[in-house]
C-alpha cells in the first residue's frame, strides 16, 4: 500500500510539473553567448538564435547589441539580452503552434511551441498526419508519428523528450 502511495505521489508530482516552452527551449538549445555556425550552417547565437532569418538585425539591435559586430565578427551577447531575444522568439513561436494546432493544454502548448522553435512554422506544418493526430487529441499517435520524422533522427534527446510528454497528452494535468 504504502508503495502504491508514493508512486501515485511521484506520478501526481511530475505529471503537474510540465516545463514551460522557454525552459524546454533553453535545455534543448543550450547558450552561447558568442556567434556560432549551427549543425544547418546558419549563424547563430544565444538560444539558437537563427542570424540569417529575417528580422534577426532588427531584434539583435533591440536587445542593445552590435550587428555589424555580431554578425560579420563573432561578437557576443550578455545572457540577459539573449534571454530577452528567446522571449519574444518563443511568443513568435507560441502563436505560430497555436495556428497550427489549435489550442491545448499547457504542456502539449509548451512541446508544440518548442517543436516550432526548433523547425520553424513552414517545418512544423509539414507534419500533416502529427498535426491531425494533435487536433484529434490522439496522443500515442502523434507521438509514434513524431519519432518517425527526420527531425527525431536529427535532434535526439529532444525528440525523445517532447515525444515522451506529447504521449502523456493532457491527462496528466487534470489529474
Amino acid at each position: 500500500m504504502l508503495k502504491s502511495v508514493i508512486a501515485l505521489t511521484m506520478l501526481v508530482a511530475a505529471a503537474s510539473a510540465c516545463e514551460s516552452a522557454l525552459d524546454l527551449i533553453k535545455s534543448a538549445e543550450g547558450f552561447r553567448s558568442c556567434t556560432y555556425v549551427d549543425t544547418t550552417g546558419h549563424k547563430t547565437i544565444c538560444y539558437g538564435f537563427n542570424l540569417d532569418a529575417s528580422g534577426a538585425k532588427q531584434k539583435i539591435e533591440s536587445v542593445g547589441g552590435d550587428w555589424n559586430k555580431i554578425y560579420n565578427d563573432g561578437g557576443c551577447l550578455s545572457e540577459s539580452q539573449c534571454t530577452t531575444l528567446l522571449e519574444g522568439e518563443v511568443k513568435n513561436a507560441a502563436a505560430s503552434a497555436v495556428s497550427v494546432f489549435g489550442s491545448q493544454c499547457s504542456c502539449i502548448e509548451a512541446v508544440l511551441t518548442d517543436m516550432t522553435y526548433n523547425l520553424g512554422k513552414a517545418g512544423i506544418e509539414s507534419f500533416h498526419t502529427f498535426i491531425s493526430d494533435i487536433k484529434a487529441h490522439e496522443w500515442s499517435a502523434a507521438a509514434s508519428d513524431a519519432r518517425d520524422s527526420l527531425w527525431c533522427r536529427q535532434v535526439g534527446n529532444r525528440c525523445t523528450r517532447d515525444t515522451g510528454i506529447i504521449a502523456q497528452g493532457c491527462a496528466a494535468e487534470n489529474q
